[in-house]
């Protein structure tokens, strides 16, 4: 009798499991569902009549700010090293004197390492090179100030070598390293 109750509990206790399971990959690759929501394509849905086109506004798009000579400093700190895995920090100091609007850091990862999730910037990673873009809370970075949000992320790393990126540039161009 007592097998029987047990082998009743067994299909529940495999279902919470699985949806456990589920949840906790969600939480360590949110990018993956934000990829495939952004795969989708809508629906078209035909109208009748004339169809409105875009009148251009006059006004000032925004563009991001050319650094010229050597006007910012990068900081990557390895925060915790774990097995296979690691949180970094990073802080992007505007050295120039005029402020920076709109920014975008790349740099390349030397031993093979892969973020799994990033937070305060967006970011594209293709194989060994990572692009971050400001978010638009942070895109503004005053004359001797940095950005205004921590960023950092969590990565994988092959549990051998996990170098920092050799060098960083902001805007196109290259940045000192704190």
């Amino acid at each position: 009798m007592q097998s029987k109750g047990r082998s009743r509990l067994f299909i529940p206790i495999i279902l919470v499991l699985l949806i456990c399971a589920a949840a906790f990959s969600l939480t360590l690759h949110p990018s993956s569902v934000k990829a495939a929501s952004q795969h989708r394509q809508p629906t078209p849905t035909p109208t009748l009549g004339v169809t409105p086109t875009a009148t251009p506004t006059s006004g000032i798009t925004p563009t991001a700010t050319t650094i010229t000579g050597t006007s910012c400093q990068v900081t990557y700190t390895i925060q915790n090293q774990f097995n296979f895995g690691f949180t970094t920090g990073i802080t992007v100091a505007n050295t120039g004197s005029t402020a920076i609007n709109g920014w975008t850091l790349q740099f390349a990862f030397p031993n093979g390492q892969v973020i799994t999730s990033l937070f305060n910037a967006g970011y594209t990673q293709v194989g060994a090179d990572v692009t971050m873009t400001n978010r638009s809370y942070n895109g503004t970075i005053p004359p001797g100030g940095t950005v205004i949000t921590p960023l950092g992320f969590v990565a994988t790393w092959n549990n051998v070598t996990n170098n920092p990126p050799a060098s960083f540039t902001l805007n196109g161009t290259t940045c000192s390293i704190g």
